[in-house]
């Protein structure tokens, strides 16, 4: 899969999370975040914290790769 947005890589979080069946407060939760910061990460918010996105790809063990 080639992801080149970062409302891609909401939407990967966001159906990663639903096949999980977790609220996005679960999310929230384990990442030690409020649910608007899932919710904006999810839509693909420009100014979500890069850490905190690798941390919830981390959750969900989605392997980020970089290929050059």
């Amino acid at each position: 899969m080639i992801l080149r947005t970062a409302r891609e890589i909401g939407l990967l979080i966001r159906d990663q999370r639903k096949n999980r069946k977790w609220t996005q407060q679960k999310l929230a939760d384990l990442l030690g975040v409020g649910r608007l910061w899932v919710i904006q990460m999810e839509q693909g918010k420009s100014t979500v914290q890069l850490e905190l996105v690798l941390r919830a790809l981390r959750e969900l063990d989605i392997q980020l790769t970089v290929q050059i």
